[in-house]
Parts: C-alpha cells; sequence; structure tokens
C-alpha cells in the first residue's frame, strides 16, 4: 500500500504542530507503509525518512514594550510639583488653568502698563513741525509760485510798452537807458520771488528730508 503525498504532507505538518517530535520514520509494518515519529521495530540505527530541524521560538515580549505604546510616566510626588511650581517665574498674562490669565492677573498687567504710560515723558510738540507746518508751507509755495509767474507777466508788459514810447528812436540814449534801467529793476524782483519759493521749499526739504505724500487731503512726511 502506498500513502498518498497527502498523508505524506498531513504527517509533516503534524510533527511542526508537535514539540515532542522532530523526525518522522516510514515503516513496513505486515506489508503496510507506515509514518511514525521513531525508529521502526527491530531498527534501532534507521535513518529517518524526513528529518525535520526545528528552530527555537523566541518567547513573546512584554504587551508594555509593543510598538506605538509608550511606557507611562512616573507619578511626581506633591512636594516635587509644589517645589518647581514655586521656582517658575510668575508670569502676569498667564493663568494657572491651560494658559489662561485670571482676572486678577489681568487687572495687574493692565494697571502695570498704564502706569507705565503714565510715567514715560511726552515729547513736546515742534512749533514747526509736520503736519500743520506741512500744509502751511505747501500754501505758501503754491502762492509764492504763482506771484512768480505774475511778475514774469507783469515785467513783459511793461518792457512791451516801454518800447512802443520809445518807438522809431530805440537806440537814442534815453531809450537804451530806460529800457535797461527797467529790466534790471524787473530782474530784481524776479530774483527776490525765486528766493522765497527756493526758501519755502528748503524748509520742507528740512522737516521731510524722505519727501512729503498726501493722506485725505493733509501732508505728512514719508
Amino acid at each position: 500500500m502506498r500513502a498518498s503525498p497527502l498523508l505524506i504532507l498531513a504527517l509533516a505538518t503534524a510533527t511542526l504542530a508537535s514539540p515532542a517530535a522532530a523526525n518522522v520514520y516510514k515503516c513496513t509494518i505486515n506489508g503496510e507503509v507506515r509514518y511514525q515519529d521513531g525508529p521502526c521495530p527491530g531498527s534501532d540505527g534507521q535513518k529517518p525518512h524526513v528529518e525535520i530541524k526545528r528552530d527555537p521560538v523566541p518567547a513573546p515580549q512584554p504587551a508594555a514594550d509593543a510598538p506605538g505604546i509608550a511606557p507611562a510616566a512616573p507619578a511626581q510626588a506633591p512636594e516635587e510639583g509644589s517645589a518647581a511650581s514655586s521656582v517658575a517665574p510668575a508670569d502676569p498674562q498667564a493663568g494657572t488653568m491651560g494658559g489662561e490669565a485670571t482676572p486678577a492677573q489681568l487687572r495687574a498687567a493692565f494697571e502695570a502698563r498704564a502706569a507705565a504710560r503714565e510715567a514715560a515723558p511726552v515729547p513736546p510738540p515742534a512749533a514747526d513741525g509736520p503736519p500743520d507746518r506741512l500744509n502751511e508751507l505747501q500754501a505758501l509755495i503754491t502762492q509764492a509760485q504763482l506771484a512768480h509767474r505774475q511778475l514774469v507777466s507783469e515785467q513783459n508788459e511793461a518792457l512791451l510798452k516801454l518800447r512802443e514810447q520809445f518807438q522809431g528812436r530805440e537806440d537814442s540814449e534815453e531809450a537804451v537807458s530806460a529800457i535797461r534801467g527797467a529790466e534790471f529793476d524787473w530782474r530784481q524782483r524776479r530774483l527776490q520771488a525765486a528766493d522765497r519759493e527756493r526758501s519755502l521749499q528748503a524748509e520742507m526739504s528740512r522737516l521731510c528730508p524722505n519727501g512729503v505724500l498726501s493722506t485725505r487731503g493733509r501732508l505728512e512726511c514719508r
């Protein structure tokens, strides 16, 4: 009788599952083929038909060493907790529960900030500083520019009338003297107007070295 491969596989599986058995022996008893875990009768030196080598099974690790589970932190003694809290500096903005300040701490912090603001010196306002002086200067500069342009227009008109007065005798000594005198007078008046305009612009540049900008119709330093 021949043993089927399934029977051999079943015996090998059973041998693996059994901690006491290690090998499988093939015996023929009364014309029947059998597989057993010991040598055949009368065959003490028989070699096993299937030799199975079993590796030692490692012992299971404790549940505390399982991945993803951190060991519990040791409990802190009451005296240690009180000592740590007494050493830490007090923060008026931090409370005792979850970092939220208590009403008493908030009031103390508010009073401290108010006292600091009152103690800080207040700088005196500049007599000619921005923004009022800037707007005043801008108005004066605009007036000076208009006056300068008006002066040039008046000069041209006055010189034109003077030349018409000496028409036909422009080269006469009287005409040359009158025209040159008028041109000199008008030139001096133009120089004074230009100096006034430049003086106002220089004052604005001194107040605002980086230039000015207009915010809601008022000038401010950049």
